[in-house]
């Protein structure tokens, strides 16, 4: 099993999930009703890394749809150019990628965006975050989480 199989759903993940299901008025039976037909489990905290980000990326998709939710995080919206790019990672991937980065970098700061494209091009084969793949963004933002939970930050 690819190992961001193994990666169990992230903090963050979990608090935005309940964000946008609380935005959305969700009712509890239909967020337990999402989460049993689409992964067989009964709490977001079952989710695995990659599961986890795509319910909450669905979540968010749904309450922009609805009208309550308009936030959007000002490393977020550095990305909302490259919005809607089939098959490339979304806004909110880049900016979490560049989040996890400034977290574990050790990078000075005036060349923490060239060793972010150097870890780039080493774990993607891509020379700049906006060229980053969707399934690419996962395998990244996995092994920037495994870095950073060896790290112990």
């Amino acid at each position: 099993m690819p190992e961001a199989k193994k990666s169990p759903i992230s903090k963050y993940h979990i608090k935005m999930i309940h964000t946008f299901k609380n935005a959305l008025k969700m009712a509890d039976s239909t967020y337990l009703y999402y989460l049993f037909e689409t992964f067989g489990v009964t709490s977001s905290k079952d989710l695995n890394f990659i599961q986890g980000e795509g319910f909450m990326l669905f979540l968010k998709d749904e309450a922009i749809s609805a009208g309550v939710w308009n936030h959007v995080d000002p490393e977020e919206k550095k990305y909302q150019k490259l919005k809607g790019r089939p098959g490339y990672a979304t806004p909110a991937q880049l900016a979490f990628i560049e989040d996890l980065w400034g977290q574990v970098s050790r990078a000075k700061p005036e060349v923490r965006a060239k060793a972010l494209r150097t870890f780039l091009q080493n774990h993607a084969g891509i020379s700049d975050l906006r060229f980053l793949k969707g399934i690419h963004a996962r395998k990244v933002i996995t092994a920037l989480q495994a870095m950073k939970q060896q790290n112990g930050k």
